[in-house]
């Protein structure tokens, strides 16, 4: 009898033990210094996540093109010599002229040094200079086409806007990224809690299993009771195999954003699971409309379409600019030195006037066409995005709200159930209950803390989504657990 009543006493002990919300003593402060933060993850996201360094390159890119496209400006040298040394008329040249484009009203400089010796024709008489040869200078301005607007400026003002579109790209990827680590960050805390939970049930039954042996030893119980309790043991044996299995996928997905510093994917152990998630707060109830206003001045996407709407417009100007009259006028000085011909000694001013027009300008035409069409196109687009992001926030806080229901509801739930499985196994001591009523109320407990780690899963989840919809991706954590 007395050995009977203390392995009751010792069994109702191991049942009154909660199944991970009281774990206490050495080993539960081990597993809270030791165990993985989301807060270590997503620091390991943002520098070694491949899908962050790539998008970081996209900043590099877009600076490469814009020194591309400022080269349009670089200075220009070129030297030409030719001649003819049979013939006639026998001569050799040499032209070595420098250019310059300038981004003001498409001006363009130009200066350089002219030689030209033998004999000419009477029609190639500008080709011939005096002996030590002719020095000129001039301008050019355009007057309509290309003047305000040309290809080169419009080139090299796209590609600044392109540098900071690629920010946003990075502050994107850099938000997505985050909130999908925030996710299995979250999904594999969530199954190695209730990799614990199957467990603990399957020691629960373990144990009871070794008292059943002994008590039907004694011949104080019928030897179905332990061939029962077998079954069970069994039957949460696969239980926790399937725990296992999804606790092992759950490591998987996580390798994905937990790095080394040599870029390789980690597998999070069980040991470094927390011994419990964060306390589920109350949400904010802030308005809609000023969460959107955050939203929309802190996120990507409306920066990204405004952007672009800015080279979208660059390119209207520019195709309207194209459907001028390319007008233009120039000027140009020259000297020649040496001996040679007096009628090319004296100081020289030439001034020209050139005009250029297609006849159909469809080209042009087309091109407004096109981006004019583009930016209608953009502006439907940041409708949808700015609709979108609205969305998301009401999603975020709608599962935050229903998680944090479920949290209370689930809470309560263990609370029933835990007393109804104390009062169960105290009947069976008794001898007015059975193992069947045993282990279900037993499956009642285990059920509902599954339901509050689903719970509290998706609450954490939801504040993740939240977090990504408003764009904030400084994470704060909180150091208080849920009891």
């Amino acid at each position: 009898m007395q050995k009977r009543r203390c392995a009751s006493l010792w069994f109702s002990s191991l049942l009154s033990m909660t199944l991970f919300f009281c774990t206490t003593g050495t080993s539960h402060a081990q597993k809270v210094n030791d165990s993985l933060s989301l807060q270590q993850v997503i620091e390991s996201t943002q520098k070694y996540a491949p899908l962050i360094q790539a998008a970081q390159k996209e900043s590099a890119i877009a600076r490469a093109e814009l020194n591309a496209n400022q080269g349009a400006f670089d200075p220009q040298f070129r030297i030409q010599a030719d001649g003819t040394p049979l013939g006639y008329y026998q001569n050799a040249r040499i032209d070595a002229r420098y250019t310059q484009t300038t981004p003001f009203w498409g001006t363009q400089l130009f200066a350089g040094y002219r030689l030209g010796l033998g004999q000419f024709a009477s029609y190639d008489g500008k080709l011939e200079t005096n002996q030590a040869g002719e020095i000129y200078a001039g301008i050019e301005v355009p007057l309509l086409r290309n003047g305000s607007i040309d290809r080169r400026r419009v080139d090299i003002k796209k590609a600044e806007l392109g540098v900071a579109l690629a920010e946003t790209s990075i502050l994107q990827q850099t938000i997505d990224t985050e909130r999908v680590a925030s996710h299995r960050y979250w999904d594999w805390v969530a199954a190695g809690i209730r990799l614990e939970v199957a467990r603990k049930l399957l020691d629960l039954a373990a144990a009871r299993n070794d008292w059943l042996k002994r008590r039907v030893s004694a011949g104080d119980l019928a030897n179905i009771e332990q061939v029962d309790n077998e079954r069970i043991v069994l039957q949460r044996q696969g239980f926790l195999a399937a725990a296992e299995r999804s606790f092992q996928q759950a490591q998987i997905d996580l390798s994905l954003y937990l790095r080394e510093e040599n870029g390789n994917p980690v597998l999070a152990p069980a040991s470094q699971v927390p011994a419990d998630f964060p306390l589920a707060e109350k949400v904010l109830d802030e308005s809609i409309e000023a969460e959107l206003e955050k939203a929309l001045a802190q996120r990507p996407e409306p920066k990204r379409f405004s952007l672009q709407k800015e080279q979208l417009q660059l390119e209207t100007l520019w195709a309207k600019n194209q459907r001028l009259p390319l007008v233009s006028v120039y000027t140009a000085i020259h000297q020649d030195f040496g001996p040679g011909d007096y009628s090319r000694t004296p100081f020289g001013l030439d001034l020209g006037l050139k005009i250029e027009f297609p006849l159909l300008n469809r080209y042009a035409k087309g091109k407004q066409a096109s981006a004019e069409a583009s930016l209608l196109r953009t502006d439907f687009q940041l409708r949808f995005v700015k609709d979108q992001i609205k969305t998301e926030i009401l999603s975020a806080k709608s599962i935050l709200r229903m998680a944090q229901k479920r949290i209370d509801l689930a809470k309560e739930e263990i609370l029933v159930t835990e007393e109804t499985q104390e009062a169960e196994w105290k009947k069976y001591q008794r001898g007015d209950s059975n193992l069947l009523f045993v282990n279900v109320r037993e499956q009642y407990v285990a059920e509902a803390k599954l339901r509050w780690i689903d719970a509290m899963l998706d609450y954490h989840k939801g504040q993740a989504s939240y977090r990504a919809a408003l764009s904030n991706t400084k994470l704060t954590t909180d150091s208080k657990k849920e009891p």
